[in-house]
C-alpha cells in the first residue's frame, strides 16, 4: 500500500502469548516459566531461540518493570517534550489523579506523537488520544468490554485508563469492530457507536494450513499411547468454565465415552477452571480418555496439535461470536464444534461460516457423533478452509485499511 507502518508493542506486556516469537517459532513453555519477567527477559530468550525481531516492531515508550526508572524516564521527557507534555495535560481527565496518568505514560505518548496515524489495540486509542494524533481503534474483548466501565474502580489508575478510553473510543475517527455482537452493545453503552467499520480480520492462509501432522511427536508417550487409532478431539482454548463453556465439552465427551471407546480428548493445560476440570473428569470416570497438556504452546505448536487431531472445540459461551481459534482451525481445514449467534454476526460478515454449531451439552454431544464422520469431517474441513481463504484473506483486510487510513495524509 505504499505506507511506512510499524508494530508498536506495549513493553509492560509480558504475556507469553503477547510476543512476536510466539507467532513466529514452534515451541511451548510451562505458563509460569516467565511470569512477571521483564522485557529483556523476552528479548534474551528470543536470543536463544535464534531469532530476530524485524526492524519494523518496536516498544511505545519504556518499561515500568523499574519503578525508579520509569519516574526517571518520564520526568526527563516532561522536560525535553515540554510542548507535547502541555498537550497531552490539556487532553488529560480533570484533577490530581488525571495529571499523575499523564506522567505515568508520558514516554508513551510521545513516542506516538510520532506518528502520522495509530491504529490503536489494547490501551493504544486512549494514548493516541493524549499524543494528538489522528487514530483509529480496534473494539476488541477487554479493552472494550471491560476497560471502559470501570470507571468507579477502587484503584485511581485503573479509573483514569477507563475515563481516558472511553473518551478515546468515542472521539476515535475509525472504530474497527470484529465479529462480535457484544462489541456493538458496548459501544452504544459508552455512546461511541459512530463511524464503525466491521473488520474481518486476516489470517495468513500459509501458515495456518492443513498439513502432516503427527500426535506422538506432540504429546507424552503414555497419552499417544493411548489416544492410538482413536478419534481424537481437541480443545485449543484456556480452560475456562464461563467464557469458553469448557465444563460443556467434558460433560457432553463423558456421556459420548459411554456410546463408545474409540474416542480421545486433548485439553491445553492451562486456564482458570483447570483443577476444576481435572476434577470433573475424575468424577466422571473418563481420566483414561482425557490428556491435560502440561505446557502452553506457540501458534506454529498449535497449529501441528490442530492438524494432528480430527475435531476443534472452540468456545460455548453466551456471546455468540468467534475469535481466533475458530479462524485458525477452520484455515487448516479441520472441522470445528463452536457457538456463533449468526443472526447477530450475518452484519459482520457476507456468508455463514460452515461449522457444526453447538451451544448446550446436547449439541456438543450430537455435533461430537456425527463428526465420527470421517467422510463428513472431511466435507465440513475443506468448506471450512474455503470459507476463511475468501472471507477472512488479506486482500479483503487491505481494502478496509485502504478506506480507514488514507484520510490521515
Amino acid at each position: 500500500m505504499g505506507y511506512d507502518a510499524e508494530l508498536g508493542l506495549n513493553p509492560d506486556d509480558r504475556f507469553p502469548m503477547s510476543q512476536p516469537l510466539w507467532e513466529e517459532l514452534d515451541f511451548e513453555m510451562p505458563l509460569k516459566q516467565f511470569a512477571n519477567k521483564s522485557t529483556n527477559n523476552w528479548l534474551e530468550f528470543e536470543k536463544e531461540k535464534g531469532w530476530e525481531r524485524p526492524c519494523w516492531i518496536r516498544y511505545i515508550g519504556n518499561s515500568s518493570y523499574s519503578r525508579s526508572k520509569i519516574l526517571r524516564d518520564n520526568a526527563i521527557a516532561a522536560i525535553t517534550h515540554t510542548k507535547q507534555t502541555f498537550k497531552a495535560i490539556s487532553r488529560s481527565c480533570k484533577g490530581f489523579y488525571g495529571l499523575m496518568h499523564v506522567f505515568a505514560n508520558l514516554t508513551r505518548v510521545i513516542d506516538l506523537s510520532d506518528y502520522d496515524f495509530v491504529i490503536g489495540f489494547g490501551v493504544g486509542p486512549s494514548l493516541a488520544y493524549l499524543a494528538r494524533v489522528r487514530y483509529a481503534s480496534v473494539a476488541y474483548g477487554g479493552d472494550l468490554l471491560v476497560i471502559p466501565f470501570q470507571t468507579d474502580d477502587a484503584n485511581w489508575r485503573i479509573r483514569e485508563i477507563a475515563k481516558l478510553q472511553r473518551i478515546a473510543y468515542q472521539k476515535s475517527e475509525t472504530t474497527l469492530v470484529g465479529a462480535d455482537p457484544t462489541y456493538l452493545d458496548a459501544l452504544e453503552r459508552i455512546d461511541a457507536s459512530r463511524n464503525l467499520h466491521h473488520v474481518t480480520f486476516p489470517i495468513d492462509p500459509m501458515a495456518y494450513a492443513p498439513s502432516k501432522s503427527h500426535l506422538e511427536d506432540l504429546i507424552e508417550p503414555m497419552a499417544s499411547r493411548r489416544a492410538y487409532g482413536k478419534t481424537v478431539m481437541l480443545v485449543p482454548s484456556r480452560v475456562d468454565f464461563q467464557v469458553k463453556g469448557t465444563d460443556k465439552v467434558l460433560r457432553a465427551f463423558a456421556r459420548l465415552v459411554r456410546e463408545r471407546k474409540d474416542v480421545f480428548l486433548i485439553m491445553l493445560g492451562w486456564g482458570f477452571d483447570l483443577e476444576k476440570a481435572k476434577s470433573i473428569v475424575s468424577v466422571l470416570g473418563i481420566n483414561e480418555h482425557i490428556y491435560f497438556h502440561p505446557y502452553i504452546v506457540s501458534k506454529r505448536r498449535l497449529v501441528r496439535l490442530i492438524n494432528a487431531a480430527d475435531i476443534i472445540f472452540d468456545q460455548f459461551s453466551a456471546s455468540g461470536a468467534y475469535g481466533t481459534t475458530t479462524m485458525e482451525t477452520m484455515a487448516c481445514g479441520k472441522p470445528l464444534i463452536t457457538n456463533i449467534d449468526w443472526k447477530r454476526l450475518k452484519a459482520h460478515v457476507p456468508e455463514k461460516p460452515p461449522i457444526i454449531e453447538a451451544k448446550s451439552e446436547e449439541d456438543i454431544l450430537q455435533g461430537m457423533q456425527s463428526l465420527c464422520n470421517s467422510e463428513l469431517r472431511e466435507t465440513v474441513g475443506q468448506a471450512a478452509r474455503d470459507w476463511i481463504l475468501s472471507t477472512h484473506s488479506e486482500s479483503n483486510f487491505l481494502e478496509l485499511m485502504k478506506v480507514v487510513i488514507p484520510r490521515a495524509k
